[in-house]
């Protein structure tokens, strides 16, 4: 469910009672915000999302959490999130999650939201800047969450945007990252629009103005007028220099650079100081042709006011691994797969999207892997992992492929067999176990291993022995086994080696109908697949990539995004070529403005050499 343009977060509703009750639903209905967010503890709740409910807006709850005794801080949520029919919940954590320990208590907190409400959105309201914050356990939290809401202060609007430029960067170090909702107070001043149109490159898509009983009882109607006609995605409001500047550089138009500074401007370098237009111009044609070709100028950072700027930058390379390069042909004796347009995306890891008709519309996504590479490392979550969606287990691990694993009963509790590096964490089940030795080779079903280093289980066999399971055949259990469509994912070893996952869906107007178990199992039969078990589905199949630096997702989750699951099955491999995607680590830089005009600038970086993902197998 997703959370977009103008709520209201609101810390109490004393004026929500029946007498005023016909006055606020009107303001409600009339206001054009898309949410409220509303105190669980508020005396009036109940009242409150009876006289709402007819607005047509979303209506969540907040809790104020202190962590003392966190599963029954969840149980109070969930009880008045089930007696009120709530859409989310949002948990305001503050400076009591800065004591020692409070990790184990944000999860046991969530563990327990999660269990019993699996699939309520959550989002964490806590401070804008976690730098100034490092005790918050921020990874426990925004594990289990879908929105971040972070709070501010009172500042002017400028100040303001600055803060909120710096907080998405911020939280873009924190893994796993979340979209951002931000908090802001409700007041006559102009931070307030500021806040309202956000810069028309921000990955943020909603904002939360804190108050209400202010805008009733303290005069305030004459602001809450101009919110209400105020379109959140407006034009946004000029942009400062530097986002300017990186604007221009990213058009990769020397002159539209230029433009951006003064006609007797310095441009300072480590090396040498570069003045005039016409050798500035001739010194960014040559960043952008030769020292740093095809990338992304990625702005991290920048503060200061008036007539100076600092700002931190980096640089990242404009390539993908499904490039058309990589296409082999069935005649490559190369591709593993037994069709065309098959693309190598890492060292001796092939991917192919199928695409098919029959028995209906649907699409697979299959990946092979060649074992006998030693380069080549699996993983399965580690037990202090789990719980995470694929693309957040890919960043957390420093893996180049991920899939999701087996079914759960919670996100610390798989259903069957799963050890990682030789520590068993959830038990042996009646379910059918993929086996993975310190080594990388992995055997598919039937007795364990005496010695078992990884594995990971799922919920049914498919092939045995280079047969369709029996079961399945005859479809023993016509619903489950060859009546119920969903998306699908699965393990699978041939006869040579090659590691075979798929990952199943339907079309995009209809993802759940993708295929049968026993359609999965004759799929994987055609690609030479001698024993293959069932995964995870639904809403939990999910093939996650490592695109040079940046998680993609490469199917279509049922559910809209990512779900959270247990546990993953991981792929460490090496890129096939040797430049790296990060060209930039850490770019540093000053502007120093007349009248508007880039007067100096001193610009530091350094290029890197070296490929930063060409990773090698660790023995």
């Amino acid at each position: 469910m997703s959370l977009q343009r103008k709520g209201n977060f609101n810390a109490a509703m004393a004026s929500c009672t029946v007498d005023d009750a016909d006055s606020i639903v009107s303001k409600v209905r009339d206001s054009t915000l898309s949410h409220i967010v509303i105190n669980i503890a508020d005396d009036h709740l109940q009242t409150c999302v009876r006289n709402l409910r007819d607005t047509g807006i979303r209506i969540w709850g907040w809790q104020f959490i202190l962590g003392d005794n966190p599963i029954e801080e969840a149980r109070f949520a969930i009880r008045c999130i089930n007696e009120n029919n709530l859409d989310g919940l949002v948990f305001r954590v503050e400076q009591q999650y800065k004591q020692p320990g409070k990790n184990l208590a944000a999860s046991e907190y969530l563990d327990e939201l999660r269990h019993r409400l699996p699939e309520i959105p959550l989002a964490l309201s806590s401070y804008g800047l976690p730098s100034y914050h490092p005790q918050i356990p921020w990874t426990e939290f925004l594990t289990d969450c879908d929105f971040n809401m972070p709070q501010f202060c009172r500042l002017d609007g400028e100040s303001l945007r600055r803060q909120l430029i710096r907080c998405q960067s911020e939280f873009l170090e924190i893994t796993p990252s979340r979209p951002i909702v931000p908090i802001s107070p409700l007041d006559a001043s102009t931070a307030l629009f500021s806040f309202l149109i956000p810069s028309q490159d921000s990955e943020i898509k909603g904002i939360n103005l804190w108050g209400w009983d202010e805008e009733i009882t303290d005069g305030l109607l004459e602001l809450w007028e101009a919110i209400r006609n105020h379109p959140f995605q407006s034009p946004a409001a000029e942009k400062d220099i530097v986002e300017r500047y990186f604007a221009a550089l990213n058009t990769k138009d020397a002159q539209r650079v230029i433009d951006l500074y003064a006609p007797q401007s310095a441009l300072v370098t480590s090396a040498r100081t570069i003045a005039g237009e016409e050798n500035m111009q001739a010194w960014f044609q040559g960043l952008f042709t030769q020292v740093l070709p095809d990338v992304d100028f990625i702005l991290t950072n920048y503060s200061g006011s008036g007539n100076s700027r600092i700002f931190r930058w980096t640089a990242r390379a404009e390539k993908s691994i499904f490039e058309p390069g990589r296409v082999r042909t069935s005649e490559s004796t190369s591709a593993p797969l037994l069709y065309s347009d098959v693309i190598e995306i890492f060292k001796s890891v092939f991917y192919k999207k199928l695409v098919r008709s029959s028995p209906r519309k649907h699409t697979a996504h299959i990946i092979s892997i060649d074992l006998n590479d030693p380069s080549i490392d699996l993983m399965v979550t580690p037990a202090s992992g789990l719980g995470k969606t694929a693309s957040d287990f890919l960043t957390s691990y420093d893996l180049q492929l991920a899939v999701n694993g087996d079914e759960w009963l919670s996100w610390t509790n798989p259903k069957g067999l799963a050890v990682s590096e030789g520590v068993k964490y959830s038990a042996p089940s009646a379910e059918p176990t993929a086996y993975i030795s310190a080594s990388n080779q992995v055997k598919v079903g039937g007795e364990p291993p005496p010695v078992i280093w990884d594995a990971i289980s799922g919920s049914h066999t498919l092939v045995r022995n280079g047969k369709v399971n029996r079961k399945l055949k005859t479809c023993a259990k016509p619903e489950v086994y060859c009546i119920t469509l969903a998306p699908r994912t699965s393990l699978g070893l041939t006869g040579d080696n090659k590691l075979i996952l798929i990952v199943a869906q339907g079309t995009e107007d209809s993802l759940r109908d993708a295929l049968t178990l026993k359609e999965l199992a004759t799929l994987n039969l055609e690609l030479g697949v001698l024993n293959a078990i069932n995964l995870d589905g639904g809403g939990s199949s999910t093939l996650a990539v490592d695109d040079y630096g940046v998680p993609k997702v490469v199917n279509s989750p049922s559910d809209g995004s990512e779900r959270v699951v247990s546990n993953h099955l991981g792929i460490r491999a090496q890129y096939l070529d040797r430049e790296s995607v990060l060209k930039v680590e850490d770019g540093n830089d000053t502007f120093g403005l007349l009248e508007g005009k880039i007067i100096y600038h001193f610009t530091s970086f350094t290029v890197n050499e070296a490929p930063a993902f060409d990773r090698t197998k660790v023995t």
